[in-house]
């Protein structure tokens, strides 16, 4: 199956869909906010409530800041540094004889 290129390029870097838009690359979740929403003003992001980048469904997108959208990164256990998380479990700690650490 041959792809229209002017309808759908290939996925951005990190899962999401992007489109061209008045001859301009736009993601297309942000298309998706812009159709059905409203305006994006500058220094504004698109955060999907669903964490999934490819998601284009306008009742999962909210419009905020980048400070919110990296607050829910973390709140949802989604960053690279899992520790920073309070959902997430702390790793045991091993000692050299390969028992658990107990932390006082």
């Amino acid at each position: 199956m041959r792809r229209n290129r002017r309808l759908a390029l290939p996925a951005a870097p990190f899962r999401y869909g992007q489109l061209i838009y008045r001859g301009a690359r736009l993601l297309a979740h942000r298309a998706s906010y812009l159709a059905f929403i409203g305006d994006i003003e500058p220094g504004q992001v698109i955060r999907h409530t669903c964490d999934e980048g490819a998601c284009v469904n306008p009742a999962h997108l909210r419009i905020g800041t980048q400070a919110e959208n990296m607050a829910d990164m973390v709140d949802r256990g989604r960053g690279r540094n899992q520790y920073t998380s309070p959902r997430s479990q702390p790793l045991p700690v091993v000692g050299a004889d390969g028992a658990v650490v107990e932390w006082t």
